[in-house]
């Protein structure tokens, strides 16, 4: 008898909301009731077996670069050889071909200003550019007066769109959080699409999405998110790298991705990949609150159509015409694991029924066994990073710690959090000058800089930044008390 090969399948998922796809490696088998173990034995599942093979999950970093930016920021949700936390972000790069959801109507000589910088740093730099580039190409060429830059490539740009741009480039950082990397080119998702049968890989930016300071932001962060993966996974589907014949990819939030009305999303694109991609083993799974506000070309794309329980203000929209009456009034009243399910294969829609997930899930579980940890404390952060830098001439950590603590107790209570941010820029702007090479070897290490650039934004009493060597005849057990 021939034995049939059963296909290798990753999945993928997008966490936008809640903490229910971020512990999918914790088997909750207790949580569930009678008819739902019934459902799983029927489908042939055993709920006390781990369901996939790996869980990886992939978390951003706040501002200081160090801390996850996320409600798994707990070491102990990983489990040894099954399922690991990995940190990332994208690089200017990645991000360029969705700079426009940054600029506002962007205007013609702004995109050429913009196309002009691509072109120059892809000329300058070929094995590609970081955010730190860009500024820095700003700061030594672009931002230069007008009589300064004849005869250059800069010259017939208005110094207002100049500054204009700039500023945008320089706000990134801190509208983007941890997202952005600023002296690098993204690290952490080239490995996304290094795929094993049975994955479940987990992108979080729950927090980046949750009370956001700005909301255009956080709409434009889950659009490029998106978009950066399906790419990513599609070109390596398409080439044959990733190890897997297929990967479902399951994306929330398609109201806001692919809005009916407008071209704000990414609709488009969704809609071509669900048209284009499926031969090449690619599935996607999208969610929304309302049918009625996801872009209609991707609803015409999709084959399988889950509808669960529907508010009556809703049905009234005329996508949901060919229901029947009766139909409508069941969907106002289906419970959780209800849903109503469209195929072309179906003469009629049919309700189904879900069995509930045998893993973590639920907004309080997870606090109980994995709760949230405290973040560093800057001075830890600040040093970590400058060792980065130089790891040579890095200073001591109780050093840090007496520098930063000296400057933020000095301030006035209400002012601390905004000294910390400074601090915090400082520090990025140290970074960015030594990430060229044009910068080194420098007179200053990079925490003789960053406390330099502290002296002159807080005039203070001179901070010794020198380091007394211990002398080879102390011998610590000999100190007497």
């Amino acid at each position: 008898m021939r034995r049939l090969k059963v296909p290798g399948i990753a999945t993928l998922a997008i966490n936008v909301k809640g903490a229910d796809l971020l512990f999918l490696d914790h088997l909750a088998p207790e949580d569930l009731e009678e008819h739902d173990k019934r459902m799983w034995r029927a489908a042939g599942v055993d709920v006390d077996k781990k369901p996939f093979r790996r869980v990886i999950v992939y978390t951003p970093l706040k501002e200081d670069g160090i801390n996850r930016y996320s409600l798994r920021s707990n070491p102990a949700a990983d489990i040894p050889g099954y399922s690991e936390t990995r940190d990332f972000a994208l690089g200017i790069q990645d991000i360029w071909s969705y700079l426009s959801l940054f600029f506002d109507k962007a205007s013609t000589t702004v995109s050429a200003l913009i196309a002009e910088i691509e072109q120059y740093l892809d000329e300058t730099h070929p094995y590609g550019f970081t955010l730190a580039d860009i500024l820095a190409l700003f700061e030594q060429e672009i931002r230069k007066p007008q009589n300064a830059r004849k005869s250059s490539r800069w010259e017939n740009f208005n110094l207002n769109t100049i500054r204009a741009v700039e500023q945008r480039f320089r706000s990134l950082p801190a509208t983007l959080k941890g997202l952005i990397d600023v002296t690098g080119k993204g690290f952490g998702l080239d490995k996304l699409t290094d795929l094993q049968p049975y994955d479940m890989i987990v992108v979080d930016i729950e927090r980046i999405m949750a009370n956001p300071s700005d909301l255009q932001v956080a709409d434009s962060a889950i659009k490029i998110i998106t978009a950066y993966i399906l790419k990513q996974l599609t070109e390596a589907m398409t080439k044959g790298t990733c190890g897997v014949d297929h990967v479902i990819v399951f994306a929330d939030e398609l109201n806001r991705l692919a809005p009916r009305n407008g071209n704000g999303g990414i609709g488009e694109y969704l809609s071509q990949l669900a048209r284009t991609t499926r031969d090449r083993g690619i599935v996607l799974f999208g969610a929304g609150q309302f049918r009625s506000g996801i872009n209609e070309d991707i609803l015409k794309a999709a084959s399988v159509h889950y509808s669960m329980r529907t508010p009556e203000h809703e049905l009234s929209d005329r996508m949901y015409t060919p229901l029947s009456q009766e139909f409508k009034a069941r969907l106002t009243q289906l419970e959780p694991g209800q849903a109503l399910l469209q195929y072309p294969s179906l003469r009629t829609a049919v309700f189904t029924q879900f069995p509930r997930p045998f893993v973590m899930s639920g907004a309080q579980t997870w606090k109980e066994h994995f709760p949230p940890v405290e973040d560093r404390s800057l001075a830890d952060c600040v040093f970590q990073r400058i060792s980065r830098l130089d790891s040579e001439h890095a200073p001591l950590l109780s050093t840090v710690r007496d520098v930063l603590e000296g400057i933020i107790q000095a301030q006035p209570s209400q002012k601390k959090s905004d000294v910390q941010k400074d601090l915090l820029n400082l520090l990025r702007n140290v970074e960015i000058y030594y990430s060229h090479s044009n910068n080194l070897p420098a007179k200053l290490s990079p925490w003789q800089k960053f406390v330099e650039n502290i002296a002159i934004t807080y005039p203070m009493k001179k901070i010794d930044i020198t380091q007394t060597p211990t002398p080879p005849n102390f011998l610590a057990d000999e100190e007497e008390w």
